[in-house]
């Protein structure tokens, strides 16, 4: 099987960080609201609460849809290197 020696460009290695930290700091966010208001059983107040609880509405799927995005640029790209396009 030959060796695979493609490197990513530098707008798919941002689109790679960009989605790891937003799905990432959505599940801290998410992780918190059960912390704080399961376990600890702390009244959820005040404005940084208020962007806590929002963040995983938007993050999540925001980061779903970036990492369907990442996954046809991928297909897309297979595809043209086996057929020799490049």
């Amino acid at each position: 099987m030959a060796e695979d020696a493609y490197e990513p460009s530098r707008a798919e290695r941002a689109l790679v960080a960009i989605t790891a930290a937003c799905i990432g700091l959505s599940v801290l966010c998410f992780i918190a609201i059960v912390v704080v208001t399961g376990v600890l059983r702390l009244p959820g107040s005040g404005a940084v609460w208020n962007i806590v609880v929002t963040l995983p509405l938007i993050g999540l799927p925001l980061g779903f849809l970036m990492f369907v995005g990442l996954l046809t640029i991928n297909f897309v790209r297979r595809r043209r290197q086996s057929s020799g396009r490049v």
